[in-house]
């Protein structure tokens, strides 16, 4: 469904600016929006998208690094 915009900041060449937020999900709370943040890097590179668009610019600021620290929130999530 966001293949019209990679398409559209591949054409323009600009940046895409990720942000942690939180969710619009009844069981979300601020908690998790932070976990959410840190892994979406992960499940990016972990996708065909840069396969699909190997010029695509993302700016993720604060990702990815503290991941081995989340498991703690992730099960306090699980238990809300």
């Amino acid at each position: 469904m966001w293949y019209p915009l990679y398409e559209k900041l591949v054409e323009l060449d600009v940046r895409q600016w990720f942000t942690v937020a939180a969710r619009a999900i009844p069981t979300s709370t601020a908690r998790g929006a932070l976990p959410h943040g840190d892994t979406l890097p992960h499940a990016v590179l972990e996708s065909d998208l840069f396969k699909d668009f190997p010029t695509l610019k993302f700016i993720i600021p604060h990702g990815g690094g503290a991941v081995p620290y989340h498991w703690g929130r992730y099960r306090a999530l699980r238990r809300t």
